[in-house]
């Protein structure tokens, strides 16, 4: 009688740290993100290649941002813009959809949303929607670049992140 009842204690001694192991691995990806920066909209995230810096930095990139838009309840858009001071060679703007991993704390690019080129042409911009899992956050990378006269500039940006619940 005495082993029966040890093996039933056991069992529920496993059963209740299987639970507990269980319940941490679900609620794992509901863990918010510790880089990078919440959005204020709950619904969409933008982020620069200008936000660090202060003073024109380069020749040819003016401007590029994205953004990470909640359109429907599983589905975002991801978009983005270069901007060059003037006409150059080419012009581009390459966009990812980020995914925060919580159990190795960095951000993952999962989706290479695609890149959107330009010749000749001072600006160019893009976006696709993307289906996504809810519950978990999201962002968007993105990689601006201008070619002219042999020379190639590149920035990178990230947006605010948003959560898909």
């Amino acid at each position: 009688m005495k082993l029966f009842q040890k093996t039933g204690l056991i069992l529920l001694l496993a059963l209740f740290i299987g639970t507990l192991l269980l319940t941490g691995f679900i609620f794992a990806k509901d863990l918010a993100p510790t880089k990078g920066k919440a959005s204020v909209n709950p619904k969409y995230g933008e982020g620069s290649i200008n936000e660090e810096v202060t003073i024109q930095s380069t020749q040819y990139l003016q401007e590029g941002t994205n953004y990470i838009q909640l359109v429907s309840e599983d589905t975002v858009e991801v978009g983005g813009k270069t901007v060059a001071y003037s006409p150059v060679d080419e012009i581009s703007v390459d966009l990812f959809l980020q995914i925060w991993d919580s159990s190795n704390g960095k951000w993952v690019d999962i989706v290479h949303v695609g890149e959107f080129t330009l010749n000749n042409s001072s600006i160019v911009e893009g976006s696709k929607n993307v289906i996504v899992v809810k519950g978990y956050y999201y962002r968007t990378h993105s990689k601006h670049t201008a070619i002219s006269d042999g020379i190639t500039e590149q920035k990178t940006a990230f947006s605010d992140y948003i959560y898909v619940n």
